[in-house]
């Protein structure tokens, strides 16, 4: 029982984020070549950083700002004290959420820019 309201969290499907199928496929897969416990943990939590990083760079690389600039607003993003809380927390489905911000951001602002706008009203 959880006092948050979403009853028991072994009933929404185990795995690292609760009810993501690719996750817990890759979970898995890692403990059947043998990395279990702690290194999971670890790898998911090195992979959240460092994604997040990287997409972070490329949003800011597709606004054009310099490579310099790139790099440190990645930099910037991944070491946020928010991140940095949740990951000691322990919210895999926050940090998610957070790792693929600036991705769907990405994708949105590409969507929308000025040389594609036509495409979202009308097809030709």
């Amino acid at each position: 029982w959880s006092f948050y309201g979403f009853g028991n969290p072994r009933s929404w499907g185990g795995g690292a984020v609760y009810g993501v199928p690719w996750f817990q496929f890759l979970t898995y897969m890692l403990t059947y070549v043998g990395v279990t416990g702690g290194a999971v943990i670890k790898f998911w939590a090195f992979t959240y950083v460092f994604l997040s990083s990287i997409f972070a760079w490329m949003l800011a690389r597709d606004l054009k700002l310099s490579a310099l600039a790139s790099f440190v607003g990645g930099l910037m993003y991944m070491t946020t004290p928010v991140l940095f809380d949740r990951l000691m927390g322990g919210a895999p489905g926050y940090l998610v959420g957070y790792m693929f911000l600036p991705l769907f951001a990405l994708l949105a602002y590409r969507a929308i820019s000025a040389d594609s706008a036509h495409r979202l009203i009308y097809y030709y």
